[in-house]
C-alpha cells in the first residue's frame, strides 16, 4: 500500500530534469530510489563519469554500485518481471543499456566507470587535480589499518625519552602516570591518535590552564546531575523520605556518609560540592556492578521491624528497574570526579599539551616516511 501511494512522488524525484531532497526513514527504499536516478541519467548523458553519487561510508557506496550494476545485468539477461517497482527499475536499465551499446561504454564490462564514492573520496578526487598548483605532490591512499600507524608513532615518540632533552621530563609524567607501564603508555597514545581530530584544536590551551579545566568540570557536573533530577522527578518525595529513614537507622560507624543524610528535605543541588552527596545517594540504590540493589535489610538502612518502609523501598527499586536511563546516567556520573583539578591532574595535563602535538608530528612523519 505504501508503494502504491507515492508511487507518484516516486517517478517524480526520478526525474532528471528536476532536484529534490527525500527524506524517509530506514527501509523505505532510498537507495532503490537513487538506483532508479542513477539509471535514468545514464539514459541522458555523453559519458557515465559525468554522473556523480556520494555517501558517506565506503559500505553504502558497494551497496549503491552493486545496485545499479545488478539492475543492468537482469535488463540484458532476463525477461521484463511483473511487479511494479521492478518493472520501473528493469525499464529505466534497458534504456540505460540501449545507450551504453550506442555510446560504447562498456558498463557491465567497466562498472568502475561509475563514479559512485564516499565524500572523502571525492574530495582526495578534487585534490589530485590541484595537487601541482598547491605543490602537494601525489597524494598517497588512505590505508586500511591506521592503528598499525598509530602504534609505530607511539613507539617512535616514546624511544626519544633518552635522546630528547626537552621532551623527556614530560614523557617521565606520562610514564609516572600510568605505572611506569611502557607498553600501556604506548596503548594510551596510540588510542588518543585515533581521536585526534577532537583534541588537537584543543590541546595547546591545556598548559598551565586549571581555571578553564575546573570551570569544565563543573560545567558537566551540573548538567548531568539536572539530568538525573529530571529522571527522579517522579519518584522525589518518596526518595528523599526513604532516604531519612534509612539515614535514621543505619550504624552511622559503618557508613558515616548515609547516616550524615539524616534530616534531608529535599534532593542536593546540582553544583560540584554536592555530587559526593549524590554518589552516596546512587550507592545506595544501585551497586558498585551497576545493578539495582535486590537485598534490602539493615545493611542500607532498613532493620527488619521497618517492613512497611521496607515495602516502599522494594517499590522504589522496582520503578528503578523500570527506567533504564537511570542505570545508565548513574553510571556516568559515579564516575564523575568530584574536586577540582589537583597539582599532580595539572602537571599530567601540561605533559599532554606538550607530548600530544609531537606525537601527531611524529605520526606525520611516519605517513610520509611510508608514503601513506
Amino acid at each position: 500500500m505504501n508503494r502504491i501511494s507515492d508511487q507518484a512522488q516516486r517517478l517524480q524525484a526520478v526525474d532528471p530534469s528536476q532536484s529534490f531532497i527525500v527524506s524517509a526513514p530506514a527501509g523505505s527504499g532510498k537507495t532503490g530510489l537513487i538506483t532508479q536516478r542513477i539509471l535514468a541519467l545514464l539514459a541522458e548523458v555523453q559519458n557515465p563519469e559525468e554522473i556523480l553519487a556520494i555517501t558517506f561510508t565506503r559500505k553504502a557506496a558497494g551497496e549503491m554500485a552493486s545496485r545499479v550494476q545488478q539492475a543492468l545485468i537482469t535488463a540484458a539477461t532476463e525477461e521484463r518481471p511483473d511487479d511494479i517497482y521492478s518493472a520501473q527499475t528493469w525499464d529505466l536499465a534497458s534504456v540505460a543499456l540501449t545507450r551504453d551499446k550506442v555510446l560504447n561504454w562498456n558498463l557491465l564490462s567497466s562498472p568502475g566507470r561509475l563514479r559512485i564514492q564516499t565524500i572523502d573520496s571525492f574530495c582526495r578526487y578534487i585534490a589530485r587535480q590541484f595537487s601541482l598548483e598547491t605543490k602537494l605532490g601525489e597524494l598517497a591512499e588512505p590505508t586500511e589499518h591506521p592503528e598499525l600507524a598509530y602504534q609505530e608513532a607511539s613507539r617512535m615518540l616514546l624511544e626519544r625519552l633518552e635522546s630528547d632533552k626537552a621532551l623527556r621530563p614530560y614523557l617521565m609524567v606520562l610514564l609516572a602516570h600510568t605505572g611506569n607501564d611502557l607498553a600501556r603508555c604506548e596503548r594510551l597514545l596510540s588510542e588518543l591518535l585515533f581521536k585526534r581530530e577532537q583534541w588537537l584544536p584543543l590541546i595547546f590551551d591545556s598548559k598551565d590552564n586549571r581555571d578553564y579545566f575546573n570551570q569544565v568540570i563543573s560545567q558537566i557536573v551540573h548538567e548531568n546531575l539536572s539530568l538525573l533530577q529530571q529522571i527522579l522527578l517522579p519518584v522525589t518525595g518518596e526518595l528523599v523520605e526513604l532516604i531519612n529513614t534509612a539515614a535514621e537507622h543505619i550504624d552511622e560507624h559503618k557508613h558515616p556518609q548515609l547516616s550524615s543524610l539524616k534530616g534531608l528535605l529535599e534532593l542536593p543541588r546540582t553544583r560540584l560540592e554536592d555530587l559526593p552527596t549524590w554518589k552516596t545517594v546512587l550507592s545506595w540504590l544501585i551497586t558498585d556492578q551497576g545493578a539495582v540493589r535486590k537485598k534490602i535489610d539493615k545493611s542500607i538502612g532498613f532493620p527488619s521491624h521497618l517492613k512497611e518502609a521496607k515495602q516502599r523501598m522494594h517499590q522504589l527499586l522496582d520503578w528503578c528497574r523500570s527506567e533504564q536511563q537511570l542505570l545508565v546516567h548513574a553510571g556516568l556520573i559515579r564516575a564523575l570526579p568530584d574536586r577540582e583539578i589537583s597539582n599532580d591532574q595539572q602537571q599530567v595535563l601540561d605533559a599532554l599539551s606538550y607530548v600530544l602535538p609531537n606525537l601527531a608530528a611524529q605520526l606525520d612523519v611516519y605517513f610520509k616516511t611510508n608514503d601513506m
